[in-house]
């Protein structure tokens, strides 16, 4: 009941370069988001997206929460979310974990990649909108983004 009352309720998320405001409802008006009128409001909007798009064999778990770090018009580039524990120690220093809370909609810490998968817009939609990072967490992972491109 309470996950109910949490997806129906106006959840006041504000764009990163707008003053807008953006509900999941607003969100989930499009069948999917290459339709959406102004894609660079996405950045730093979290999606389940699907492991076809991501490279990710079908045998695992069927998608993965991921943040839209870059836009262009008709490919996103999103850092792909995992569970912490899943992470190898090497390389479990590069990834961003971001705590769950009730703005970004996540139910368990996420470790999120700070190497970047290339994807159509036409595999996000609406109604997989997960939710918002916060402006902190956005930072953090962009920082982690830069410091490990090549």
């Amino acid at each position: 009941m309470l996950e109910e009352l949490k997806r129906l309720a106006l959840v006041k998320e504000f764009s990163s370069k707008s003053s807008r405001m953006v509900t999941r409802e607003h969100v989930r008006e499009k069948s999917y988001i290459g339709h959406f009128e102004q894609i660079n409001d996405l950045k730093g909007h979290l999606f389940w997206i699907g492991n076809e798009y991501l490279g990710i064999s079908r045998e695992a778990k069927l998608r993965h929460p991921c943040c839209v770090i870059f836009e262009e018009t008709r490919r996103v580039k999103v850092s792909k979310g995992t569970d912490p524990r899943h992470i190898r120690p090497p390389y479990r220093d590069s990834y961003v974990i971001v705590g769950p809370d009730f703005q970004n909609g996540l139910k368990k810490p996420t470790a999120f990649d700070p190497f970047l998968k290339e994807i159509p817009t036409k595999a996000i939609f609406g109604e997989d909108h997960v939710g918002l990072l916060s402006e902190e967490d956005l930072q953090r992972l962009v920082e982690a983004v830069k410091r490990h491109a090549c």
